[in-house]
């Protein structure tokens, strides 16, 4: 069941703004394939070609053999390490092919001791339980992975609003577990109600992006300069429109970063983090 909702949560529903899943789950995770497929029950695999596909292999210059099985397991080791290269690159990146997918197989069907798998998947679990738990996200209506009686370990008090001018960015618990952050401005008369994890991740990625412009999952921004040589941040989310000013935009910023300084929101956020997945 793990392997399904980690095969969900790495291949399906890719986002390029934030980049989900990143670089580092993707590596952790063809690096747990890799320790999977290479304890195989049987010396040749059954599903060399589809480990070759599934990583990319079409694009490669040789092909894997119908006839030879050795041959195919070296072209997916091959293939294997071409993926891991463009993973630890410090160049721009791209995924690795579909290697949930992989993943997915190699546990069901190369045959692996249960006892040897659950000792070769041990180092990688946060990542995989993340990727797991954005599987389920996925797979079912965007629910978090939690039982009906929230039981929150830690800080039970949100702390005190955070303040930088007219801006304002306080905190409070929803009913249901999550943690609802709002930003407001006293002269604009305007808050923005930030009420579920994913889209709290990518805000938080969305105010740090040098870019002009954006278009994610929950917020559009683009950067306009009108009047010439006055540069103003237009945020869309949903049915709401909100512009703001530079100095006003760096006081977003300035609000989200001291706030994921405070052990409160580190708490919340990493325990919301098990029952969401990874989101940004």
């Amino acid at each position: 069941m793990l392997a399904q909702y980690v095969h969900i949560g790495a291949d399906e529903e890719r986002q390029q703004l934030p980049r989900v899943p990143s670089r580092e789950s993707y590596l952790a995770l063809l690096n747990a394939f890799e320790a999977v497929y290479m304890h195989r029950a049987e010396p040749a695999s059954r599903h060399t070609w589809t480990y070759f596909s599934n990583l990319e292999g079409l694009l490669a210059t040789e092909t894997a053999s119908v006839t030879d099985p050795e041959q195919r397991h070296q072209t997916v080791v091959m293939q294997i390490a071409r993926r891991r290269a463009v993973l630890e690159s410090t160049n721009d990146w791209d995924t690795p092919g579909n290697v949930g997918h992989c993943f997915w197989t190699a546990v069901l069907e190369e045959g692996v001791d249960s006892t040897i798998l659950d000792q070769l998947l041990a180092p990688y679990w946060p990542v995989l339980w993340r990727l797991a738990a954005r599987g389920h996200w996925i797979r079912h209506a965007h629910r978090p992975t939690r039982s009906g009686e929230i039981r929150r370990s830690g800080p039970l008090i949100p702390p005190r609003p955070l303040s930088v001018g007219e801006l304002t960015l306080s905190f409070r618990s929803a009913p249901g577990g999550d943690l609802i952050v709002t930003i407001a401005s006293r002269s604009r008369g305007f808050g923005m109600e930030i009420a579920r994890y994913p889209e709290l991740m990518e805000f938080r990625v969305l105010v740090e992006t040098t870019e002009d412009r954006w278009v994610g999952r929950y917020y559009a921004m683009t950067v306009e300069a009108q009047p010439p040589g006055v540069r103003r941040v237009q945020l869309r989310r949903r049915r709401m429109y909100l512009e703001f000013s530079t100095p006003e935009w760096l006081a977003v910023r300035d609000l989200v970063r001291r706030a994921w300084e405070i052990p409160y929101m580190q708490h919340c956020l990493a325990e919301l983090q098990q029952e969401y997945g990874e989101h940004g």
